[in-house]
């Protein structure tokens, strides 16, 4: 999508409005599952992944509390998305902001490794509304929506500005802004120790 200008969007709110202006041009129709390429060893069972990924990574991850880890596999995250738009999304708006509340979806790493499409997201909430319209953004499906677009808009940004991949800001002239280097603070930061409560919790 590009501004009426035919440039890049570079601020979300026309890029969101455009957004939903278009999205029911086009098919939006989830695409059919593709055919399997190669069937991996790995099970939803975290003993068996921990160990498959020990024997064929480079590196050890350590699933021992799995409760810290999402479920491998498209089942698992099907599964997840359906229970938050059926028991968690209405109070989206809210509950996401308070950290003592299950108030997320928790589908971000599905959606990062491509285990879930945006396009599985938007039926699920389209099917939730029941007239296949959006969802008011004012509603907590609406906010959930919101997050799904944002995604969308960074990566057009992300094509549009490749510097944003390579370590430059969006913006240049934040490259301006002179930053502070202070070796204790950064630790104290790392380790869950800089003396604010939220953050410090949220590290640790």
């Amino acid at each position: 999508m590009l501004t009426g200008q035919d440039k890049p969007y570079t601020v979300y709110t026309p890029f969101r409005t455009n957004w939903a202006r278009q999205i029911f041009k086009n098919d939006i129709l989830v695409l059919e599952e593709p055919s399997l390429a190669k069937k991996w060893p790995i099970s939803n069972d975290p003993a068996r992944l921990s160990k498959y990924l020990f024997e064929n990574c480079s590196w050890s991850p350590d699933f021992s509390d799995h409760r810290k880890w999402c479920l491998p596999g498209e089942t698992a995250a099907r599964d997840r998305l359906h229970q938050f738009v059926t028991r968690v999304v209405d109070k989206y708006d809210h509950d996401r902001d308070y950290p003592d509340v299950e108030g997320t979806s928790r589908l971000s790493p599905y959606l990062a490794a491509g285990v879930l499409s945006p396009r599985q997201c938007l039926a699920e909430i389209t099917a939730l509304q029941g007239n296949g319209q959006l969802p008011d953004f004012a509603t907590g499906a609406g906010s959930w929506l919101n997050e799904l677009i944002w995604r969308d808009f960074y990566s057009h940004v992300m094509v549009a500005f490749p510097r944003v991949s390579k370590g430059l800001p969006f913006q240049l002239i934040t490259e301006k802004v002179k930053r502070r280097y202070d070796e204790k603070q950064l630790q104290a930061w790392q380790q869950g120790l800089t003396g604010y409560p939220i953050i410090d919790a949220a590290m640790r």
